[in-house]
């Protein structure tokens, strides 16, 4: 398996820096106590109701047992389902997961995916963490495949983070590195234009979500950036972004966005992460449901499902140094990897039982190629070329999971 958030740790500069501020924030502890940066969250009572930039219906926080955010996907998602309703034709989803620099293999698969000549316009693309990064692109199409491979190809660490010195370590206290570069980058490429082409194509019918972890409640946010996109607030793009570099920023290694919020006079902020602290990939369930729900009254609705999964599928042998940062990053690793396998067969088993076509792909468990540090350019090439034979390949796709279709087959 290769390491997924962890990797940024594997440095022997960065575990040195770590335990060097961890030490140091011990004593600091002890001697001045506990005294950290304050900020303003949004009251528990306030945190569902407040409004960003005075938009309705742009985001839903998602509560397990609770169905009140399938109001927010019936009236989001409504014209997309009217629009497939008895209509023969079939209505697409692509949910690109979580997997830091390893998304550098879903952005070559969906390159491969334009040269064999069979890949869909989606109506739906929903994406979590580094899905998030690609999301935008995918969406468009293949117009924008030479966006994509240049962000997954074309870059290195420098590019993504800049280690923080002790000194901003201690003063700030909320992660290891800053995401500056990362903010930058997506400035460059998600650009004014970009956004209004994404607002355009929520205009006709087609939808993006992009899934944030709200740190203060624990729950994942799904926002819909085409509405966001569609509503020429001219804080709109910013926020558009903010978003994206959010639902990629991974706890301790880089700093949480923080997103202002003014309620009745008074100013607070929300603070969010990494979308795949929650899930790995979302959407598929929600469409699922409803199309459920619909078919008792309307009708039937064709559905497919594509998840690029990326990372492996499986879990794979590795041996770990007898070293507390790699127990650590492997601890974390498999706890990871585990969810995502949850959230694959979770959704195959959900969209199997409404009726909708299931597509899986992954990293191949062949793939041996090791990554020195995160986001080394030489793996991101390898693995991306990986993706682009595979997405360009007659075998593009699973439709169960591994060792699921077999027991669903005997049954």
């Amino acid at each position: 398996m290769k390491a997924y958030n962890w990797r940024f740790f594997h440095s022997d500069s960065l575990q040195q820096l770590l335990i060097a501020y961890c030490c140091i924030l011990l004593s600091t502890a002890f001697l001045q106590g506990c005294a950290a940066p304050i900020r303003k969250p949004v009251p528990e009572e306030l945190v569902k109701t407040v409004q960003l930039l005075e938009l309705d219906s742009i985001r839903s926080f998602i509560e397990p047992g609770e169905t009140l955010h399938l109001n927010f996907f019936s009236g989001s998602l409504g014209p997309v389902l009217e629009k497939y309703s008895q209509s023969g034709n079939v209505l697409t989803l692509l949910a690109l997961s979580g997997g830091g620099d390893s998304g550098a293999y879903g952005a070559g698969f969906l390159n491969g995916w334009t040269a064999a000549g069979n890949r869909p316009q989606f109506d739906i693309v929903t994406g979590i963490s580094t899905g998030a990064l690609m999301s935008p692109f995918a969406f468009l199409g293949s117009g924008s495949d030479e966006q994509l491979k240049a962000v997954y190809t074309g870059i290195s660490a420098k590019n993504i983070y800049e280690v923080r010195g002790l000194r901003e370590m201690m003063a700030i206290r909320d992660a290891i590195a800053n995401s500056s570069p990362l903010a930058q980058l997506l400035e460059k490429y998600v650009t004014i234009e970009t956004i209004k082409q994404i607002g355009m194509e929520h205009k006709k019918g087609r939808r993006l979500f992009v899934g944030s972890t709200h740190l203060d409640s624990g729950r994942l946010v799904v926002w819909d950036m085409g509405a966001i996109a569609l509503s020429g607030h001219p804080e709109a793009p910013q926020l558009f972004r903010d978003i994206m570099l959010a639902s990629a920023s991974i706890p301790i290694a880089f700093p949480p966005v923080y997103i202002s919020i003014e309620e009745e006079g008074k100013r607070y902020d929300e603070m969010h992460v990494d979308g795949g602290l929650i899930n790995q990939v979302f959407g598929i369930e929600t469409l699922a449901h409803l199309m459920s729900k619909r078919k008792e009254t309307v009708g039937t609705i064709k559905a497919r499902v594509y998840m690029i999964r990326n990372s492996e599928i499986t879990t794979s042998y590795q041996q770990v140094p007898k070293r507390i940062i790699a127990i650590a990053g492997r601890t974390v690793d498999i706890m990871i990897n585990s969810q995502s396998i949850g959230d694959i067969f979770r959704n195959y088993v959900v969209a199997r039982s409404a009726g909708v076509e299931f597509f899986l792909t992954g990293i191949p468990d062949d793939f041996e190629k090791e990554s020195p540090e995160a986001f080394d350019t030489g793996y991101m090439n390898a693995l991306f070329e990986v993706g682009y034979k595979k997405g360009n390949s007659t075998d593009q796709w699973e439709t169960a999971p591994p060792g699921l279709q077999e027991i669903m087959t005997t049954q």
